[in-house]
Parts: C-alpha cells; structure tokens; sequence
C-alpha cells in the first residue's frame, strides 16, 4: 500500500471516529435529558403536593382563627381562648417556617 493509501484510510478512520463519538455523545445528551426530565417531573408534583397540603393547613388554621377571634371579642373571652389562639399562632408560625424551608430546598 502506499502512502497516498495509509494516509486516505487514516483520514477515512478519522471520519468514521468523529462520526461515532458525535453519535454516542448526542445518545448520552439524550438519555441525560430524559432522566432531567423525568427527575423535574418528579420534584414538581412533589412540591404540588406538599403547597396542597400546606394550602389545606392554612385553610384549616384561617378557619380556626377566624373561630377563636369570634371567642375573643366576646366581653366573657378566658384564658382558654386566649391559649387557643397561643396555640394557634403557633401553628402558623410553624406553618411559615416549613415554607421558608421548602423554598430555601
């Protein structure tokens, strides 16, 4: 073989080298992607799920609130309403401290 030859079957090498690695590296970009994809989905409906339970909570505490501010405006108002909203402010400082730390990841 002469030289002219080596040096097109190197160059042809070369081609045929670039052309598979472009292949496997646009396959692992893919398969990459795909598991990103996968893992995005994963935390969203993660997060959806823990503001719908944080949602119900705050629900939950207005509601209580809004009952123990009734209690409280009566003239007979005791000490156990006024611990029911001690409680209950508790609850909802509690309620934005876990999502600070939800935000914070």
């Amino acid at each position: 073989m002469n030289d002219e030859a080596q040096i097109k079957q190197i160059e042809q090498l070369i081609k045929d080298s670039d052309a598979y690695h472009h292949k496997e590296n646009v396959r692992v970009y893919r398969n990459v992607q795909a598991a990103t994809d996968q893992l995005l989905q994963k935390q969203t409906q993660e997060l959806n799920e823990r503001f719908t339970g944080m949602e119900n909570q705050i629900r939950t505490l207005q509601e209580e609130l809004d009952k123990t501010n009734t209690k409280l405006d009566k003239p007979n108002a005791g000490k156990a309403d006024k611990m029911r909203m001690l409680i209950l402010m508790i609850g909802v400082l509690s309620l934005i401290l876990q999502i600070v730390l939800l935000i914070r990841g």
